[in-house]
């Protein structure tokens, strides 16, 4: 008896050890399934990020050419200032805007959504801007945080991807420069 009891400890043993190596072995093959899974999450996850930090920029980063003007009735500018900022181009960016080669240092940018409709900025302006309306709905008005008061620090961001810059009661249309 004490033989048999013997021998089936020892297969016991034999079964346990053998489960374990088993298990050790479905458990090494288990981590490198967790690890593969793990770094495709975090792959994806980083891909993620980055696509949400390109779409988290405003639209109206990047570098923007006047194409057009319209005086409201009452206006600042002499003929001569509008002519300067024609074909000007300004670069709105994170920490800066450009305004042809001038650089100004800035805070950041504060917006208000859709609070301006055709007729309220024809009211409000006294600037006809009808035939640049182009099917816009949304119209967001954006002021330049910055020390400097400059051309281009007040525009409207439309959503058909155009900026209207207002400066001393004049409006330069401006669309993405290539």
């Amino acid at each position: 008896m004490k033989k048999y009891l013997m021998m089936l400890a020892a297969g016991l043993l034999t079964v346990s050890l053998g489960g374990c190596a088993v298990v050790t072995d479905s458990s090494q093959t288990d981590s490198v399934e967790v690890e593969e899974v793990a770094e495709e999450a975090k792959d994806d996850t980083e891909k993620n990020d980055t696509e949400q930090e390109e779409t988290d920029e405003p639209a109206w980063y990047g570098s923007w050419k006047i194409i057009d003007v319209k005086a409201a009735a009452v206006s600042a500018l002499a003929e001569e200032e509008v002519e300067k900022y024609k074909d000007q181009t300004v670069t709105y960016g994170e920490t800066t805007v450009m305004v042809g080669d001038t650089s100004y240092e800035i805070e950041g940018y504060e917006t208000m959504l859709d609070v301006y409709t055709q007729d309220s900025m024809a009211q409000d302006y006294k600037a006809d801007l009808s035939d640049w309306w182009n099917g816009a709905g949304e119209l967001s008005f954006v002021q330049v945080l910055a020390n400097d008061d400059f051309f281009g620090s007040v525009f409207f961001a439309t959503d058909n991807e155009e900026l209207w810059i207002y400066c001393d009661g004049v409006f330069f249309r401006a669309e993405k420069a290539a």
